[in-house]
């Protein structure tokens, strides 16, 4: 499902434990791309996270700044979406997490930092 900005937090559930700043970033950088963007996680408590796999056990989603989407219909699209996540960063002056990964648990990754790491890109998959 798409966030809009109207709606606040993507999931009533996690209103407390999104970082609003993230889920503004997220909104902007949607605003860039020019198309929706289908959201299939975000905030997570420690139990969520656990229970999450290959979740990382100091996942940015534990702070509420991370977002998983799910996986862009073409090459295009993906080249497109990345270019508009850089270009907010730029704007805003933080760096980011962006991981694409493939196959059976295909989606997109991207985290919020807001303490000046530096950029992370992951890729993985287990097929096409």
């Amino acid at each position: 499902r798409e966030l809009l900005i109207n709606e606040g937090l993507a999931v009533a559930a996690a209103q407390a434990v999104v970082d609003q700043r993230a889920a503004d970033f997220l909104q902007a950088v949607r605003t860039v791309y020019g198309r929706p963007l289908v959201l299939t996680d975000d905030a997570r408590t420690p139990a969520e996270n656990a229970a999450t796999p290959g979740a990382a056990p100091e996942s940015l989603h534990l702070r509420g700044t991370a977002f998983d989407l799910e996986p862009l219909p073409d090459v295009q699209s993906l080249y497109r979406f990345v270019q508009s996540v850089a270009a907010v960063a730029a704007v805003w002056g933080v760096t980011v997490e962006l991981g694409i990964y493939r196959g059976t648990n295909g989606h997109i990754h991207l985290g919020i930092r807001f303490d000046g790491e530096q950029n992370r890109l992951y890729t993985r998959g287990d097929g096409p």
